[in-house]
């Protein structure tokens, strides 16, 4: 008899669902922090941040509970996204060092490819929290209700509590002075360090939350007075070029997380590692260049290589390319050389759903694009990845393949994280050994760069290649590894630096370009320049502005330092209405 009384309790049913957003809130930070003492220091250090965390969820739960009607499914939804995206986080940060963000939860249509990045053990914390989830549903099925209106005015003020949520995140104004009002970390920055700083500061539903703002708030600003007059005015004159210029194969490799750690300083003796790559240096050319990301966001790199752009005048997006509008997408260096005659081809042995590159880059102007399913039966691999070796085997096979001039395009995957062998490795948290990991991995990217070239010495036909790495590494938050190099937050501009090797077949001479350093976006005009190709306006332009305006990056200089001719025409090449290509 006492069951149904304690079952209509009204006040044990107010109880519940009142604590509900504080039940889940501390479950959803404690199962990616999987420690009590961060989570009590979190609480009572951060307690401004707490409290947002809790009314964001209040109003998330409202919102799911009017239009669902019935409370436990609200509390179940609810529950489980913040259990999946609290898992998620745990599992990116032990194997990547980096934080969850939803721009990572949209760059792949295949969960399975995320999975292949990370060792996925399931610890006694996560255990507990799923169950203390499954049994606060339960106990609200126990004590559920059922909203008493009609559907109109449920919807209504579902839409109502979104609404609220949107404008607080999405609108810069409003967004600024919440975080301002509950001291949440609202800086912007693409250094890692400084994310992760901002990510202890907030907790992981304030990260999201303010790194949501971020991504909209930043969203490209039309330039004033944006106009075809404008564009015209920031476009040079056409430089001369020869009427006989040559036409060999261009091939740009973009090595996965290739760098010279020698460039730091330290105690370490790693030549052994880079023995082939200074072979290749003392017949070649060694320029310097700046990338604009550190330790992940690949198509950062690729996107100013591909379009010849910076993304520092797109605000350096996660995912540049998802900005382009249908008919600026062969605004790109591939159309470019595939209107002088190229075949162009783009090698990716990964995913091709992966950023959803197979769905966008045909539109670059590749004629042929090759992912990891379509180089399984005829690769090898390192570790976990198909290997570089593998790669520059079907470099060749193009090469040889093609009618005419070849233009090749490769994003390597070789030396992708995590760094640390599944079978020897029962915790990732525990290794120490992730940099001789990497190192193993930078020596045979090296030995077969060295041997590719030693082929292309003997090619029957004109070849000039660029190599870089995207960018550097990052590695498991417990190994601490750039300490020992003495970088940390301050002192992270050397990380954006990278050597860049043009190489050619043909005894073209690069020394010209001396020491200077210049950002990633230029590399292809410095290709394009060499071949004494025809060119428009625009290409005229940015080879003239290497001279200007060499480096072009917040990670390098002042954030408020802006280049009005390269956001012009970045702009109108992205999301305008491409002037400067008519």
């Amino acid at each position: 008899d006492a069951l149904p009384i304690l079952k209509d309790n009204k006040l044990i049913t107010i109880i519940t669902y009142c604590f509900f957003p504080i039940f889940i809130v501390l479950i959803t930070e404690f199962n990616h922090m999987q420690n009590f003492s961060k989570l009590s220091d979190f609480v009572k250090y951060k307690f401004p941040v707490f409290l947002y965390s809790v009314l964001l969820i209040s109003v998330l739960f409202f919102a799911i509970l009017f239009f669902t009607k019935k409370s436990h499914i609200a509390v179940g939804i609810l529950s489980i996204t913040l259990y999946i995206l609290s898992t998620v986080e745990y599992f990116k940060y032990t194997t990547s060092g980096t934080h969850l963000t939803l721009s990572d939860l949209v760059m792949t249509q295949n969960i399975g490819d995320v999975g292949k990045f990370a060792k996925l053990n399931f610890t006694w914390p996560l255990i507990i929290c799923l169950i203390l989830i499954i049994g606060y549903i339960v106990l609200c099925k126990k004590y559920t209700f059922n909203l008493p209106y009609t559907f109109k005015r449920r919807f209504v003020t579902s839409s109502v509590c979104i609404l609220i949520l949107l404008l607080g995140i999405l609108l810069p104004k409003p967004s600024t002075n919440i975080y301002a009002a509950f001291n949440l970390d609202n800086e912007t920055s693409t250094n890692i360090f400084a994310i992760n700083e901002s990510f202890d500061s907030n907790g992981l539903i304030g990260f999201l939350s303010q790194t949501t703002s971020k991504e909209f708030t930043s969203k490209v600003r039309k330039p004033e007075n944006y106009s075809e007059e404008l564009v015209n005015n920031t476009l040079s004159e056409v430089n001369t070029t020869s009427d006989n210029y040559k036409k060999p194969n261009v091939i740009f490799i973009m090595s996965e997380s290739f760098g010279d750690f020698r460039t730091f300083e330290s105690s370490f003796d790693l030549s052994y590692y880079y023995e082939s790559f200074d072979q290749i240096a003392k017949e070649n050319f060694v320029g310097n260049c700046v990338v604009p990301t550190f330790g992940g966001y690949t198509p950062r790199t690729e996107f100013e290589l591909l379009f010849g752009l910076p993304v520092y005048s797109l605000n350096t997006p996660s995912i540049p390319h998802n900005l382009l509008t249908d008919s600026n997408l062969s605004n790109s260096i591939p159309s470019y050389f595939k209107s002088l005659g190229y075949t162009t081809t783009y090698i990716h042995p990964f995913s091709g759903s992966f950023y959803s590159r197979n769905s966008i880059y045909g539109g670059y102007g590749f004629d042929n694009l090759f992912f990891e399913e379509d180089m399984e039966d005829e690769s090898t691999r390192f570790k976990r990845y198909i290997d570089d070796y593998s790669v520059f085997e079907k470099i060749k096979k193009q090469l040889k393949q093609d009618n005419g001039p070849s233009y090749i395009f490769t994003t390597t995957m070789q030396n992708h994280q995590p760094y640390y062998d599944d079978e020897s490795t029962v915790d990732v948290t525990a290794n120490t050994n992730e940099l001789e990991y990497y190192l193993e991995g930078v020596k045979k990217t090296s030995d077969d760069l060295k041997q590719f070239l030693e082929w292309l010495n003997n090619f029957d036909e004109d070849v000039i290649l660029v190599f870089v790495g995207d960018h550097y590494p990052f590695f498991t938050p417990t190994s601490d590894i750039y300490s020992h190099f003495g970088i940390n937050s301050n002192t992270t501009e050397n990380l954006y630096n990278q050597k860049y090797i043009l190489y050619n077949n043909y005894n073209k001479d690069f020394s010209y370009l001396n020491d200077q350093t210049i950002s990633t976006f230029y590399l292809p005009y410095v290709v394009i320049e060499s071949l004494g190709t025809p060119l428009d306006n625009f290409s005229s332009t940015m080879i003239n502005h290497i001279e200007t305006t060499p480096i072009y990056s917040p990670n390098i200089q002042s954030i408020n330092s802006r280049d009005t001719i390269l956001d012009v025409l970045t702009y109108d090449r992205v999301e305008g209405e491409n002037y400067s290509n008519k």
